[in-house]
C-alpha cells in the first residue's frame, strides 16, 4: 500500500510538472514576437523589453519548480506580463488590472492565473481597434478570487482548433490535481465578450 501511494504521488508530480512546462512554451513565443516587433520599429524600448523578459523566464525557471510561491511575487510577474503585451497592443486598448485584500502571506500554485491572462491577450484583443478591453480582478479575503473578461477579437486558422482551449484545459487539469474540492472554475461565454471567474478557497 505505502509504495502504491508512492508511486500515485510520483505520477503527480510528474503530471503537474508538465502541465506547468506547457505555459512556457507560448509565454516565449508571444513575448518574442513583441520584441521582435519594437525591433523591426528600431523602438528604443527593446534593450529593456529583453531584459524584462529575462526577468520573467527566470522568474519561470526557478519559482515555478516549487508546488506553492509566495502570492505577492506571482502578481508581480503578471504585473510584468502586463506591461510586456501592452507593447503589442493597441493604444486605444482598456487594459485594468485591479488588487483588492493583502497580498503578503498568502501562497498559490505557480502560473495559475497566467495561461487565463495569456489566452486574454492572444484571442481577446486580435482583429479589433477601439472596443478593445481586457478586465482583471484579483480579489484576496478568506477565499481567492480572480475574475477576467474580455471582448472577443478574430482568431485565425493557426489559432483555432485543438490550440484555442489549451490554456483553459491546463488550467482544469491543474485545478483538478491541486485541489479537486476546494475551488470553482465559471466561464461565461457571449457573442462578443468571454469571462471567466476562478475561485480558491
Amino acid at each position: 500500500w505505502y509504495k502504491l501511494q508512492q508511486v500515485e504521488k510520483q505520477k503527480l508530480s510528474i503530471e503537474l510538472n508538465s502541465l506547468k512546462s506547457q505555459v512556457n512554451p507560448h509565454f516565449l513565443f508571444n513575448s518574442l514576437n513583441s520584441i521582435y516587433s519594437l525591433a523591426l520599429a528600431k523602438s528604443e524600448q527593446t534593450a529593456d523589453t529583453v531584459l524584462e523578459l529575462s526577468n520573467l523566464l527566470r522568474y519561470m525557471l526557478y519559482e515555478v519548480s516549487e508546488e506553492e510561491v509566495d502570492l505577492d511575487k506571482e502578481v508581480e510577474m503578471i504585473e510584468n506580463y502586463i506591461e510586456l503585451q501592452k507593447l503589442r497592443s493597441d493604444e486605444t486598448t482598456r487594459i485594468q488590472f485591479e488588487i483588492h485584500g493583502g497580498l503578503k502571506g498568502r501562497k498559490i500554485a505557480p502560473l495559475l492565473f497566467f495561461p487565463l491572462i495569456e489566452n486574454a491577450f492572444k484571442h481577446g484583443i486580435k482583429g479589433v481597434s477601439d472596443s478593445a478591453y481586457i478586465e482583471m480582478r484579483l480579489s484576496v479575503g478568506q477565499d481567492l478570487q480572480f475574475e477576467i473578461r474580455n471582448n472577443k477579437g478574430q482568431i485565425d486558422d493557426m489559432e483555432g482548433g485543438k490550440y484555442h482551449r489549451i490554456g483553459l484545459d491546463n488550467v482544469r487539469r491543474r485545478l483538478a490535481l491541486i485541489c479537486p474540492d476546494r475551488h470553482e472554475f465559471q466561464i461565461n461565454e457571449s457573442e462578443d465578450k468571454f469571462e471567466i471567474k476562478l475561485t480558491l478557497k
